[in-house]
């Protein structure tokens, strides 16, 4: 039960990964919804992303998290407060920020998989839980074409 699970969750990591520079530095259309108020967050030093559409705070606020930590870490930028190095790294080099970005939603849509043999297997057993979480890649794969 254990390998096959893990099997579900690598083709599901590996179904992802395949494509996570694709078009990039060009980003895919609804991207900029997720990356720009995150890169705004990180820079800015604010909790508010000035913008509340469609449930995007899983991806923005992890996202601007993660921005602001790298400044921190790998540039020296200030903790707490305004960091415009954040905006101006984002200025000439876009695409770390859209892979970033990528990376925080392959590791949801995996972790989704995970969840979903989860609640087939406390709802119901081990086959159900792995069926679904099957069916989750299935799934997602017609969608992609």
């Amino acid at each position: 039960m254990l390998l096959c699970l893990l099997g579900i969750l690598a083709v599901s990591a590996t179904g992802h990964l395949v494509g996570l520079q694709r078009d990039l530095p060009s980003p895919e259309p609804d991207e900029p919804f997720f990356v720009l108020p995150a890169v705004q967050m990180a820079a800015h030093g604010s909790l508010d992303p000035h913008w509340f559409g469609h449930p995007g705070s899983p991806v923005i606020g992890p996202l601007a998290l993660a921005y602001r930590v790298r400044e921190v870490v790998l540039h020296g930028a200030p903790l707490t407060g305004p960091a415009p190095s954040v905006a101006t790294r984002f200025r000439s080099d876009p695409e770390s920020f859209y892979l970033m970005g990528r990376c925080w939603t392959v590791l949801l849509g995996v972790l989704g998989v995970g969840l979903v043999f989860a609640i087939g297997r406390r709802v119901f057993d081990d086959t159900v839980g792995l069926l679904g979480a099957a069916m989750m890649l299935v799934r997602r794969r017609r969608a992609k074409k």
